[in-house]
């Protein structure tokens, strides 16, 4: 003979539409026409334990399960499965075990959204989870680990867009947590003005030109000039090369230095200024995260590019002086005259020359890292 079975929902769960283990015993009762006598009866119980299970007073247990089960013609386990959700949805009121269970959950979503191990090594960090959390909830703005999973989502999401990133989510957001922590730890005593921008750019300039202790000057001009500046080394699948985000009164630029290159480093450290002076000082509550490749889409982005290479140029056009020289593997006289000529850095006019003629192994030698 099939087996009754009850139609229980379990999305009902945390709602009062659980059906008490009682109610249905004696809706079961009902649809039989028997009493509770004939049912201990046949179970094997006193009447008493029949009219505690009935009132809730006792619960039902896999022997009963089985009992009622043969009594009324339904599987055991479906009576164990009421109890058992019955059971579940009167824990949700015990505020302890709810707020326990939550902490729980909050626990696991916050390790797969973080890598926390590098989280407390690169902040020294000595709080537990909860500390950790708490921090890294204050430096995203965020009042939720649900609220931090979408602040990460929209800074995956141009990653996402391409297969040749392979770009680990956990690690971009504890990169960008970190920096955010160590700019809401520095102190400027220095206001942003956006009107000194050609005054910036000009001392920026002179710095790389000689590139001599570049990170500690560039690091200090920006300081002067209202800008925090961190860099801090990125974690593995992880294609950024710069950040900018506003954080109180002041901007901030953090970079990785992916590449060691000084060319790469000016025209990221220029690139993320063309947000600051383009983007944010309009619209303060947005942040750019970049690999910066010249030909990246987006207007803003474009924008930004733009900006670095009119910046690092000093204005002048150099595709159209490159398109002069028609000898690629020949260029060096030539790219080291216009470093001359113009005072900027030959690692820079290098790396634009091999952009703009799309041969990366020319003039190699001129290419220099960032001092």
């Amino acid at each position: 003979m099939p087996q009754k079975k009850f139609d229980i929902d379990v999305s009902k769960i945390e709602s009062s539409e659980v059906c008490k283990p009682g109610d249905l015993i004696l809706a079961e009762l009902e649809r039989k026409n028997i009493s509770q006598k004939e049912l201990a009866d046949a179970i094997g119980k006193s009447t008493p334990v029949v009219n505690d299970l009935i009132k809730g007073k006792r619960k039902i247990t896999v022997p009963i399960a089985c009992l009622l089960g043969a009594v009324f013609d339904s599987a055991p386990e479906e009576w164990l499965n009421i109890q058992n959700l019955y059971d579940i949805q009167e824990s949700n009121a015990d505020e302890d075990l709810r707020k326990r269970t939550q902490r729980i959950k909050n626990w696991n979503a916050f390790k797969d959204a973080i890598n926390v191990r590098q989280l407390k090594k690169r902040l020294s960090l000595k709080c537990d989870l909860d500390g950790c959390i708490e921090s890294t909830l204050l430096d995203t703005g965020t009042h939720s680990v649900d609220e931090l999973y979408n602040f990460a989502e929209s800074k995956i999401a141009y990653f996402k867009k391409s297969d040749k990133f392979q770009t680990s989510p956990a690690n971009l957001l504890t990169w960008i947590v970190v920096v955010r922590h160590k700019s809401n730890e520095q102190q400027l005593v220095h206001k942003f003005n956006s009107n000194n921008r050609q005054e910036l750019i000009n001392k920026i300039n002179s710095i790389l030109y000689k590139n001599i202790r570049t990170e500690k000057r560039i690091k200090e001009i920006l300081n002067e000039y209202g800008i925090k500046f961190i860099v801090e080394d990125k974690l593995e699948k992880m294609p950024v090369d710069g950040y900018s985000f506003w954080q109180g009164t002041n901007p901030t630029i953090a970079m990785t230095k992916r590449y060691k290159r000084l060319d790469n480093f000016a025209f990221t450290l220029m690139h993320e200024l063309g947000h600051i002076f383009l983007h944010l000082i309009n619209d303060r509550n947005n942040d750019y995260i970049d690999d910066t490749k010249p030909d990246e889409e987006g207007s803003k982005e474009k924008e930004a590019n733009s900006f670095a290479t009119k910046c690092l140029s000093k204005g002048v056009d150099l595709d159209n002086l490159f398109a002069k020289w028609k000898n690629p593997y020949a260029a060096k006289n030539f790219l080291k005259a216009i470093s001359n000529e113009l005072e900027i850095n030959s690692s820079i006019v290098a790396g634009q020359y091999q952009h703009y003629c799309k041969i990366y192994s020319v003039c190699r030698d001129l290419i220099t890292d960032i001092k």
